[in-house]
């Protein structure tokens, strides 16, 4: 059994991490391999970059013929972006020949209304190209009902991690035996790179108590809630949020985010790292008093994730993947998402309680025992190994 896999091409992102864990206990079940999807972006105004995205596109696909099914990662952002034409998935689609899992991270960004260009002659042109465009690479006028769903029928075997998408697919006539539900797997630390004591005194964190962001804070993640929670809690509670600032939009989110704490009288509590590797975040993880998971909204988390295979206590918002997460036993504490006060009074609650921080670790690490990258990994294997049977027995 050969499997390849299509991952996001950035080196900084939860479906790159999830990939990265992934595909060794792939590796022990078949022979496994990923390739990258392209980093490169190009604008509908640029038919020069647009065309050569698109043929790099599609060799990609083309490299799976050598192999028995193919196992894509899809966030379609991570495709070119969103818009018809530049998105490059249908291309994608249409040159891969092999069975594919699709492994559907989130439901598929819808593109705003995008008004065309220049003058009018101009407008109409683009608008009739990319109506060709349409017809030809998706087959219809509409693409947002291709995005929503006559493009998950091109898929043998849809992975998800929330009942959420598993019944959206399903509202589209997607048939339910298609879909698997599986829990976001959690994959094991590695050994911290430093000590407790060199984790306090690097980051300032000796005498805090820290709450712990991970991740860009960009609005869905609502990172400005815990922020304005911040303002409520003891002068002794801190933000530490760790955050690739690499580039420059990096920078003015983490900016944007230190303004709103300045306006909230917080700007000494909120202390920022760039980003830090496993082993770095894994010394972090035993530092730290509790992580925060804000969400607006959320259908799978690396950063979550994180925490709870490190036995972090966590406070969430109350949305259905985290629900899920919370029945099935992992330490969590909720608030209704979106709601800055109840926020707050959540996190003050749990550090009040005598022992709640002790038994959210001890929940957090029975779940991370049940909750793994070999178990999605033997059911990838299973799925693939079915697909490629019945393609095989097919007349």
């Amino acid at each position: 059994m050969r499997l390849l896999s299509f991952s996001s091409g950035l080196s900084i992102c939860g479906i790159a991490d999830y990939n990265r864990h992934l595909m060794p206990e792939l590796a022990r079940r078949m022979d496994a391999e990923t390739v990258k999807i392209p980093i490169a972006r190009a604008s509908r105004d640029d038919v020069r970059g647009l065309l050569a995205l698109r043929r790099e596109f599609t060799s990609l696909a083309a490299r799976a013929d050598s192999f028995d099914v193919a196992l894509v990662h899809l966030v379609t952002r991570y495709w070119n972006g969103v818009r018809p034409v530049e998105n490059m998935f249908p291309a994608f689609l249409n040159r891969l020949k092999r069975p594919m899992i699709l492994v559907l991270h989130e439901w598929p960004t819808i593109p705003q209304v995008h008004h065309y260009a220049g003058a009018l002659p101009a407008r109409l042109a683009k608008r009739a190209l990319t109506s060709a465009w349409l017809a030809h690479e998706v087959g219809q006028l509409d693409y947002v009902r291709w995005l929503e769903r006559d493009m998950f029928r091109r898929a043998s075997r849809i992975v998800v991690h929330t009942t959420e998408l598993r019944d959206r697919l399903t509202a589209t006539g997607i048939p339910s035996g298609t879909i698997s539900v599986q829990r976001f797997p959690l994959h094991e630390m590695p050994a911290p790179a430093w000590s407790t004591d060199e984790v306090l005194d690097r980051f300032g964190l000796r005498g805090k108590r820290a709450l712990l962001l991970l991740g860009y804070p960009i609005e869905r993640k609502g990172f400005d809630l815990a922020v304005r929670a911040l303002a409520k809690l003891p002068p002794d509670v801190v933000l530490f949020l760790v955050c690739p600032q690499q580039d420059p939009g990096q920078r003015a989110n983490v900016e944007t985010l230190g303004a709103l704490a300045r306006e909230q009288g917080v700007a000494d509590r909120l202390i920022t790292s760039d980003y830090l590797d496993d082993a770095q975040l894994a010394s972090v993880f035993h530092a730290v008093t509790m992580a925060l998971s804000p969400f607006r909204s959320v259908t799978g988390s690396s950063s979550l994730a994180h925490f709870l295979a490190a036995g972090v206590p966590v406070v969430a918002s109350d949305l259905p993947p985290i629900r899920r997460a919370l029945e099935d036993g992992a330490g969590i504490r909720v608030f209704p998402a979106g709601e800055a006060g109840e926020l707050a009074r959540v996190i003050a609650g749990a550090l009040a309680e005598p022992g709640a921080l002790a038994a959210m670790r001890s929940a957090n690490a029975r779940y991370g025992d049940e909750t793994s990258f070999a178990a999605l990994a033997d059911t990838i294997a299973g799925l693939a190994e079915d697909v490629t049977r019945k393609r095989r027995v097919a007349p």
